[in-house]
């Protein structure tokens, strides 16, 4: 009988970290677009403007994380999405100014779609 006790290579561990790593930014890239659909869906209309508005886009700031328990983890970005609409009037809009839709939709409306906002 032989045993063999097999260690995770810095080459392999990279290979699962890049190949996991781009799995969830895809999932949350899909998750951010349905958000930022729904956004349109339910910003009220009069001429759709505000509805027009909404985008959608990734930041990358420089920030160094370090892991002890895997010392090959090692980032140097971290990515966030932001979502934004530059319609005038949105904020007055959110703060229930229509009928059409309740006071806070835009975090309402977030927050359904799995995400915490947070005003940048």
């Amino acid at each position: 009988m032989i045993k063999l006790k097999l260690e995770i290579s810095k080459q392999l561990n990279n290979k699962i970290s890049n190949a996991l790593e781009q799995s969830v930014d895809s999932i949350i890239e899909e998750a951010v677009d349905t958000a930022v659909e729904e956004l349109k869906r339910v910003t009220p209309k009069d001429t759709g403007y505000a509805a027009s508005r909404w985008k959608n886009y990734k930041e990358n700031s420089f920030k160094v994380s370090f892991s002890f328990k895997n010392k090959f983890l090692v980032s140097l970005t971290e990515t966030r999405h932001v979502v934004s609409n530059d319609a005038e009037y949105i904020t007055y809009l959110n703060a229930g100014w229509s009928k059409q839709a309740p006071p806070f939709f835009i975090e309402q409306t977030l927050m359904k779609s799995g995400f915490e906002p947070t005003i940048v």
